[in-house]
């Protein structure tokens, strides 16, 4: 059965609950530890709940990790992530997912926008959305600093 008058809702949602998560280390997401290396950022508004799992391995610039939205405790939208951040990058990395959630509140398979530049030629952020709908969704984010590839995740979701 196919769910999609509940997208424009889940994807409001979704915006509001990323620009309070990751990207924002003063967000009013809740911030938890699981098992040794689990990160879990969890923000709910009235029946909808999002949590945001990824995996670090300590000394290690890879990363792994899966946001699910769920609507009255049932899981109803998924997103799984998977690459690597040198940690040079990681600041640029939150301004430009901030840029997408909180500033242009856009859908852009997930991440940060198609393209975003701070400053000449010094850092670069690059989103190839293959697949760009809420309920179907797939690209490739990299990360650039000087000519020089400093981070890359590959992303896809998909409504339940």
């Amino acid at each position: 059965m196919y769910r999609g008058h509940i997208v424009p809702k889940l994807k409001e949602f979704f915006l509001e609950a990323m620009a309070g998560g990751y990207a924002d280390s003063e967000g009013s997401a809740i911030r938890t530890s699981g098992l040794p290396g689990e990160k879990i950022i969890t923000y709910k508004r009235g029946h909808l709940t999002l949590v945001d799992r990824y995996f670090v391995l300590e000394g290690s610039d890879r990363s792994a990790g899966q946001t699910v939205i769920f609507e009255d405790n049932n899981p109803s939208w998924v997103m799984s992530y998977e690459g690597y951040y040198l940690d040079v990058a990681i600041d640029f990395l939150k301004l430009c997912l901030r840029k997408a959630y909180h500033e242009e509140r856009i859908f852009y398979g997930g991440r940060g926008p198609t393209f975003f530049q701070n400053g000449p030629r010094t850092k670069s952020y690059f989103n190839k959305i293959e697949k760009d709908g809420f309920d179907d969704f797939a690209g490739e984010e990299f990360i650039f600093m000087n000519g020089r590839c400093v981070g890359q995740h590959c992303y896809r979701g998909i409504l339940l």
